[in-house]
Parts: structure tokens; C-alpha cells; sequence
């Protein structure tokens, strides 16, 4: 069995800005020990426990090799050193985290002017290649992480507007099956 050890991180130390507190939203680990926090509203904060310390990765609208949004809602490592991001109106975005580069994404049903359309609820990268997406109003999707082929599994008849019905999908989860 494995023994595990606990460390406490001190706010002020993943609060650049005293001011305003970064408020978590999802937490990961990669597979290089990094910690990977999303907050609601200042990007993503990773820390690095063997060296004790931080980096910051913030949205910056004159800049496209950034996060596509400081809100964060998801977190999902991926294959081949990346990290999956789920954004508040951002949409999805990826980062290579050995080149620091950043690659977007968005919702071919997102309404014009609807703030919720790019809302990344919840991302779930599975053993095929396959990255699963699930949106705060339309519904579920599986992009190929290859190819980038995407296939939605929400009807267009069902995807929402302002007054429509709205199909979220709030959490993603992989089960091991005994075979």
C-alpha cells in the first residue's frame, strides 16, 4: 500500500491578486505531478509540489495563444502531455503543455449572442481517442482527438435558445468493467 502525505497550500500562495481570491472549480493531476487548479474567474494556477511553486495561465483577448476564457469550469488531462479546459463561455481549448501552445474550440450550435453556448460543463478523455464534452445547454458531444471529428448527441430540434428546453450535461464519469 501506498503512503500518502498531505500538504496544505496557503491561499495567498495561489492568490496572485490579494484582493480577489481565486475560487476553485475542478482540480487534476497530470501525469508529470503537476496540480492544475481552475478557478471561476482568474484562469488556471498550476503548481508544481517538487519545486513548490506556481504558474499562472490567464485569458488575454490580444493574445490567442492563451486559455479561451478566465473562467474556468472543467479540467480533464489528456494523452500525449495535454490538458483539456473547459471554459465559461470560451468554449473548449486545449493546451500542449511541453510547447505551451493553445488550441480552441467552439460549439457549432452556439446561438448568436447567447452567453451560455460555449459553457463547458464537464470532459471525460477515454482509452479510444475519443474526448467527451459535455455542455451547460446543448446537451453531449464526442470529438475524435485525432481528427477532430465531432458528432453531437443532441438534436438539433432539442438544443436550446433562450426560451428552450436545455439539455445539460453536469458531470462525466469513466467506469473500469471487469471482463
Amino acid at each position: 500500500m501506498r503512503e500518502s502525505q498531505f500538504q496544505r497550500l496557503e491561499r495567498d500562495r495561489v492568490n496572485r491578486a490579494q484582493t480577489a481570491p481565486h475560487q476553485i472549480s475542478s482540480a487534476v493531476e497530470t501525469s508529470d505531478g503537476h496540480i492544475w487548479f481552475g478557478t471561476r474567474y482568474q484562469g488556471i494556477v498550476r503548481y508544481d509540489p517538487m519545486h513548490d511553486s506556481y504558474v499562472y495561465y490567464e485569458h488575454s483577448s490580444t493574445d490567442t495563444n492563451t486559455v479561451s476564457a478566465s473562467a474556468i469550469r472543467s479540467l480533464e488531462p489528456g494523452q500525449n502531455d495535454s490538458l483539456w479546459v473547459g471554459t465559461f463561455t470560451g468554449g473548449l481549448c486545449r493546451l500542449d503543455i511541453q510547447s505551451n501552445t493553445w488550441e480552441r474550440f467552439s460549439f457549432e450550435f452556439n446561438a448568436v449572442g447567447d452567453p451560455q453556448g460555449d459553457v463547458v460543463r464537464s470532459i471525460l478523455d477515454d482509452d479510444e481517442g475519443n474526448l467527451w464534452i459535455g455542455y451547460e445547454r446543448y446537451g453531449l458531444e464526442r470529438m475524435d482527438t485525432q481528427t477532430r471529428d465531432r458528432v453531437s448527441y443532441t438534436p438539433r430540434h432539442q438544443v436550446c435558445g433562450f426560451a428552450g428546453c436545455c439539455i445539460r450535461v453536469r458531470s462525466l464519469a469513466s467506469v473500469d468493467l471487469i471482463k
